[in-house]
C-alpha cells in the first residue's frame, strides 16, 4: 500500500505537470502567431452612435449622416499631436463584441445553388485603416475617400476568401454580393490583403470581405490611431474630440492595440496559470507524502538499523 501511494502521488503530479507544460507551450505558441497586422503604436477607442426612439430625431439615420459624422470624426482625430494616421473599423480585431456580420455571399458567374453554403464576415473600415493596421496588400489598391456612397460599390477581399471562392482565378474585377437578393447591389473587388486574424488570434480562415464605410455606415465604431504616444496620455483628447461634435456619444475602452491582443488570450493564460499552479501544489504535497513515508518507514525499523549500526559489517557473521 505505501509503494502503491508512492506512485500514485508521483504519477499525479507529472501528469498535471505535463498538462500545464503543453498548456504554456499552446499559450507561447499564440502569443507568437502573426495576426496579419502591426499593433505596435496602435491606440484605439469604441464609439456608440445611439438609437433614439423617434427616427425622426436620428441624427444618423441616413448613410450621408454618417459618412458626415465619419469624415468629421477622422479629420478631427488626425489633427491631434503625435498622431500619423487614423481610421475607423467596424469590428476591432481580437474584440468579441466587436460588430462582425455574417453574411451569405453570391458570386457573380457561379451557379444559384453552389452559392448556398458561400458566407464571409463583413468589416466595414475606413480609408486609413488598412494602412493603421499595416496590413499588407498583396494585389490591387486599398479605399480612397473617393469610395463614397453614390459611386461605384467596391470591396476588398482577403487571401482565404479569394482562394476559397475563386480557386485558381485572379479576384480582381469579379463582382459578388451579399445575400441572393437580386435587387441587392454588386460589389466590385479592387483589392487582396493578406489574412488579418480578426476573430482571435487561434481562429484560422475565416473568409472576411472588408467594404467602404463611407458606402456602408455602422453605429458601432472603432477608432484607430497610429501614434507614439500612450492610451492614458491621448484619452482625455480623443473623449474631447469625439464628443464636441456630438457631446452625447459614448466614448470607452481607450487601451492600446496590445492591450486589446492580451485581454483576447487572456482565459487561456488564465488556464495555464491555474493548471500550472494546480501541477505545483500537486508537486509539492507528493514531495511531502514522499517524505512522510520514508520517515515513517526508517521510523519502524530504527531498532534494526541500531542493531545493525552496533553490530557492525561484521555483524552478520555471528
Amino acid at each position: 500500500m505505501r509503494d502503491a501511494l508512492v506512485v500514485s502521488e508521483l504519477a499525479f503530479a507529472v501528469v498535471l505537470m505535463v498538462a500545464a507544460g503543453l498548456l504554456l507551450r499552446t499559450l507561447n505558441e499564440l502569443l507568437r502567431e502573426n495576426p496579419g497586422y502591426n499593433p505596435t503604436h496602435v491606440i484605439t477607442a469604441r464609439v456608440w452612435l445611439p438609437i433614439p426612439n423617434d427616427p425622426k430625431a436620428d441624427p444618423y439615420l441616413t448613410i450621408a449622416r454618417k459618412t458626415a459624422f465619419d469624415r468629421e470624426l477622422l479629420r478631427r482625430m488626425r489633427a491631434i499631436p503625435g498622431v500619423e494616421l487614423a481610421g475607423v473599423t467596424s469590428a476591432l480585431p481580437a474584440t468579441a463584441h466587436g460588430n462582425i456580420n455574417s453574411n451569405a455571399l453570391t458570386i457573380e458567374d457561379r451557379p444559384t445553388e453552389s452559392s448556398a453554403d458561400l458566407r464571409a464576415e463583413i468589416v466595414r473600415i475606413s480609408p486609413d485603416y488598412l494602412r493603421v493596421m499595416r496590413a499588407s496588400l498583396v494585389r490591387g489598391r486599398f479605399f480612397t475617400d473617393g469610395d463614397e456612397d453614390g459611386k461605384q460599390k467596391i470591396a476588398i477581399v482577403d487571401e482565404t476568401t479569394a482562394r476559397r471562392y475563386w480557386t485558381n482565378r485572379d479576384p480582381l474585377g469579379r463582382r459578388l454580393r451579399f445575400g441572393q437578393d437580386p435587387s441587392q447591389p454588386w460589389l466590385t473587388v479592387v483589392g487582396v490583403v493578406k489574412d488579418i486574424k480578426n476573430d482571435g488570434l487561434d481562429i484560422d480562415g475565416v473568409p472576411h470581405v472588408f467594404v467602404p464605410i463611407y458606402q456602408n455606415g455602422d453605429r458601432e465604431l472603432s477608432v484607430v490611431l497610429r501614434t507614439p504616444l500612450p492610451a492614458n496620455l491621448l484619452e482625455p483628447q480623443i473623449r474631447s474630440e469625439i464628443q464636441s461634435i456630438d457631446p452625447g456619444l459614448p466614448v470607452f475602452n481607450v487601451s492600446s492595440m496590445n492591450d486589446v491582443l492580451d485581454r483576447s488570450v487572456a482565459t487561456r493564460r488564465f488556464s495555464a496559470g491555474l493548471v500550472g499552479g494546480f501541477a505545483a501544489l500537486a508537486l509539492l504535497l507528493a514531495s511531502i507524502g514522499i517524505y512522510g513515508l520514508l520517515a515513517y518507514m526508517v521510523g519502524q525499523r530504527s531498532r534494526e538499523i541500531g542493531l545493525r549500526m552496533a553490530l557492525g559489517p561484521g555483524g552478520r557473521k555471528c
